[in-house]
């Protein structure tokens, strides 16, 4: 992996890791290691070899489309998220990781599309409305950004990001 192989270390640690489920458990504690380092090609290199043992993990989806993100690819962070939402459409987290991609690739309105019948299946989530707030004033509907970051208030008043979300809308 140093040495920007990962074709090659791929190919060698998917063979060790066949029916050892304790390796691949490192492999993946690896992953966290380089992901909190910032080595995220390592990383995606790592999961890759994760996943043809363990292909249906949402977390390591979510983690390849994190790095993605940070290496500023977002239409594979994109789908990688996807897929983690697909395993798992019942983690929440998974849903305000996506909507950050899009709204960070200036794709806002795709947020909104997302969490709005998202919110049916959280709806206690502040975290989901203040994003959607976000998701809204970054697609000048003002209207609806000041109701979903009231809400998010309303459910956690005291979420400074909302707060200044909300100050930003009103300015």
């Amino acid at each position: 992996l140093d040495c920007r192989k990962c074709r090659e270390a791929q190919k060698s640690l998917i063979a060790a890791v066949r029916g050892e489920t304790a390796l691949r458990d490192q492999i993946v504690a690896l992953s966290e290691d380089n992901f909190d380092a910032g080595k995220y090609t390592e990383v995606l290199c790592l999961v890759g070899v994760a996943l043809e043992s363990v292909p249906n993990s949402a977390s390591l989806h979510s983690m390849a489309g994190a790095c993605h993100y940070q290496l500023k690819d977002g239409p594979r962070a994109v789908a990688e998220v996807q897929q983690a939402i697909h395993l798992d459409p019942g983690n929440e987290d998974y849903y305000l990781q996506l909507a950050q991609v899009f709204i960070d690739y200036n794709t806002a309105d795709a947020a909104i599309l997302l969490l709005e019948p998202a919110l049916e299946r959280f709806p206690a989530s502040a975290r989901m409305r203040y994003v959607l707030g976000v998701a809204c004033l970054r697609s000048s509907k003002y209207v609806e950004a000041e109701r979903y970051l009231t809400e998010s208030l309303r459910l956690d008043p005291k979420n400074p990001l909302a707060l200044r979300a909300l100050a930003m809308l009103y300015e």
